[in-house]
């Protein structure tokens, strides 16, 4: 008997670009870039998440490998791509994400120029993620909250929650403790399974292009932090539309 075809769980709303979201980034897209500029640039793009209010545990690995790639790979113009090194690896993922940098041999072969298309859809996530941060972040702490060590509740305060990166360990204990595995309804869709595509997920876009730039986490290994969740959400149909 051939295997069972996994079932994508990626929602096609979650993906489309509304004419709303479209325009909001033109427009700070507009303003960030002025009159008399014509490029607009990597080291611009925090600036306009500033201004489109994007909370900042959605932009914080954008920032990071935006500085590494103007601290250390755009100064050393002989400097070799190391793909085992995993800020290398990263922010080279990273500026082909955004910018209209092609296929390279060298790493000073990078265009830091931001690419229009792609900064609309990659942008497009992080207007959903913003609209609906109460319910990422209200629902993330519950998850949060499930997976710590009994009498160290706290340790909980917001920083601790926007920060927290969430294992293989942390989600069997949640599913325990919030009692997934003895609810009919959702033993079938938590099994372990839904954990391990949980950890996955998040990893690429439909494109195959990676979507979380954490220099930490392939040190870590297998995580969720909220930025993956706030993608799981998306992808289950949990975020609602910028219209």
């Amino acid at each position: 008997m051939p295997p069972r075809k996994k079932k994508s769980i990626r929602s096609e709303a979650y993906l489309e670009v509304s004419a709303q979201a479209e325009e909001e980034i033109l427009e700070a897209y507009s303003i960030i870039l002025g009159e008399e500029e014509q490029d607009f640039y990597l080291h611009q793009l925090i600036e306009l998440y500033d201004y489109l209010k994007i909370p900042s545990c959605f932009t914080a690995d954008f920032k990071r490998c935006i500085d590494y790639y103007y601290e250390f790979i755009r100064p050393n113009t002989e400097l070799e791509f190391d793909a085992t090194n995993v800020k290398h690896y990263t922010t080279l993922n990273f500026i082909h994400a955004f910018t209209i940098t092609g296929k390279i041999n060298k790493l000073n072969m990078i265009i830091d120029i931001i690419d229009i298309d792609k900064l609309i859809r990659n942008s497009n996530r992080l207007l959903k993620f913003r609209d609906n941060f109460n319910h990422i972040y209200q629902s993330w702490e519950m998850f949060v909250t499930a997976s710590t060590i009994s009498g160290s509740s706290s340790e909980i305060n917001e920083q601790f929650i926007l920060n927290y990166k969430l294992g293989m360990k942390e989600l069997k204990k949640i599913k325990t403790d919030l009692q997934l595995d003895t609810d009919r309804k959702t033993a079938a869709v938590l099994g372990d399974s839904f954990l391990i595509d949980m950890l996955s997920l998040p990893t690429t876009n439909e494109r195959g292009e990676i979507l979380n730039f954490d220099f930490n986490k392939p040190k870590i290994g297998l995580c969720v932090t909220i930025k993956d969740f706030a993608e799981i959400l998306g992808n289950l149909g949990e975020l609602e539309s910028t219209d």
